[in-house]
């Protein structure tokens, strides 16, 4: 069972569901991005929840996120669980 599930923005993010409960989940999306849906549904699994903003290249969505922080966010979540974050609700 993963301990941390890492993906962009999208519906393919609602695979959670599966997840086993208290695992964490880092959402990759533009600075610009609030859209709770993914943080509501790592609230109702008890799980930790992480949002990284990247660099939007394109209109079509394309991104480009750091990869340290990426790894710095990961390694902190499986280390000590993140508090939600509550900025978008």
């Amino acid at each position: 069972t993963a301990r941390l599930v890492v993906g962009p923005i999208g519906s393919n993010n609602t695979n959670i569901v599966f997840a086993a409960d208290g695992a964490g989940v880092i959402e990759l999306a533009p600075a610009d991005y609030c859209h709770p849906s993914i943080w509501m549904l790592a609230k109702q699994k008890n799980m930790s929840y992480g949002l990284v903003t990247t660099d939007q290249v394109d209109g079509n969505m394309n991104m480009v996120a750091n990869v340290d922080t990426v790894c710095d966010v990961a390694r902190r979540m499986l280390s000590q669980p993140l508090v939600l974050r509550e900025e978008c609700v």
